[in-house]
């Protein structure tokens, strides 16, 4: 009798030795993939907790966790839309020979193999400088971007979005990606953002280089936000009205900064705003003029009342029964355009780019973030010697940023899209 009750042990023991299954939550660490519908999906279970998806763009991993007693799976997922954590269960039935199989109706039930030698890990944390408690509602938003093309959008190769919940800054963060996915010749970037209630708080402005084929860490510094500036100065003059053009009515805007700069937004009835023109002012006798980084200029005539007309390019005043005046108006409730165009000569040289417009010769250090990347790549092709001028017309903005030292803020220029790269060597601001 005891010869037999040891067979059937043995039997139980060679049974359950065919299918084992893990006794810790580190049995699971590490890639695991399978193919559904023709695509290779699955996720990464980090030690400490942190899951990434690979493959699966509708959603995002966030969080998991294994019960060894009820070799039940805890997986918890997000998307960028809906960044509350979303929680389901699944059964382990087994993990061998480098095969995971879940059991379930759950999505993920299915079998993995192993793939740890075809997925790098980037992690890192997420963190700004100032001394500011951010709401539970905000989110954490980090992607890898392919930035290599400078005249294209970047592509996105993987993201996460984190809800912040009651912690704070440093924020930990975790990205798998496919090795397959990434071109060891292409340039990637790691950018974030931090939002609440939908606006936007802190984003990188810098470049921050990576190479997704090796397992990489990363402190990635944000800057805050400034919102939109109000034109609140008395040494502002504020000039606004609606003018006729040559298909509809045009309503402009001019804003004349004491450093003798100037914004004029235009927005026509019916269609999508358009950057405001950037360039220099100057008053002459009673005539106002301003001029255009590329050689343009506009005229205009100081009235009694304080107002400005719109002359024609011989400097006189245009004939016609509508109004070209422009009134001036209070600065309280008129906020400076966000995108201006700006013509002007780029530099870069040590690491450092710089624009200066030409028509009032303001320079402007060039944040190194997606856009200034690009006109970095666009200058690399155009002129060989560092430092050299390189005449471009740009879509940007200006934004109080932090300097590379010091404490003051300075205006920065950050990119949004080169509009127009002067062919000619000798093309210069000069």
């Amino acid at each position: 009798m005891k010869a037999i009750w040891i067979a059937i042990a043995a039997v139980v023991v060679s049974i359950a030795g065919c299918t084992p299954v893990p006794t810790s939550e580190a049995d699971l660490h590490g890639a695991w993939l399978t193919e559904r519908n023709g695509i290779e999906e699955g996720f990464v279970l980090h030690a400490g907790g942190h899951m990434s998806l690979i493959g699966i763009a509708s959603m995002q991993g966030v969080a998991w966790s294994f019960d060894p007693q009820t070799q039940k799976l805890s997986l918890s997922t997000n998307t960028e839309r809906y960044p509350e954590p979303q929680g389901s269960m699944i059964d382990v039935e087994s993990i061998t020979d480098g095969q995971l199989t879940l059991t379930g109706t759950d999505y993920f039930a299915g079998t993995y193999r192993n793939a740890d030698s075809e997925v790098s890990i980037i992690s890192g944390e997420v963190l700004y400088r100032e001394r500011i408690a951010m709401p539970p509602e905000s989110v954490v938003r980090v992607t890898l971007e392919d930035v290599s093309l400078a005249d294209a959008p970047s592509t996105l190769v993987a993201n996460t979005t984190i809800l912040m919940g009651n912690r704070q800054v440093p924020v930990p963060f975790v990205l798998a990606v496919k090795k397959s996915k990434v071109d060891a010749r292409h340039r990637y970037s790691i950018r974030a953002t931090i939002s609440a209630n939908n606006q936007l708080q802190f984003t990188t402005t810098r470049h921050y280089g990576v190479n997704p084929m090796q397992p990489s860490s990363h402190s990635v510094m944000l800057q805050k936000v400034s919102p939109a500036k109000q034109v609140q100065t008395s040494q502002d003059m504020v000039f606004k009205g609606q003018l006729p053009s040559a298909t509809n009515v045009v309503q402009q805007t001019l804003i004349l900064k004491p450093d003798n700069t100037y914004r004029l937004a235009s927005s026509f009835e019916g269609k999508p705003d358009i950057p405001a023109e950037f360039g220099s002012w100057k008053k002459v006798g009673p005539q106002l003029i301003l001029g255009q980084g590329d050689g343009k200029s506009r005229q205009y005539r100081w009235l009694d009342s304080g107002d400005l007309e719109q002359l024609n390019q011989q400097a006189q005043p245009i004939k016609s029964d509508v109004s070209y005046v422009l009134s001036r108006v209070s600065t309280s409730d008129i906020s400076e355009p966000s995108e201006l165009v700006l013509t002007g000569d780029y530099r870069y040289m040590a690491d450092a780019a710089i624009f200066q417009e030409c028509a009032s010769g303001k320079r402007f250090p060039v944040a190194q973030d997606q856009g200034g990347l690009a006109m970095e790549q666009e200058y690399s092709k155009k002129r060989s010697a560092p430092g050299e001028p390189l005449k471009v017309t740009l879509v940007a903005k200006i934004e109080p940023m932090p300097p590379m030292e010091g404490e003051t803020w300075i205006d920065t220029l950050v990119i949004s899209n080169v509009k127009h790269v002067f062919e000619q060597a000798d093309a210069t601001c000069d």
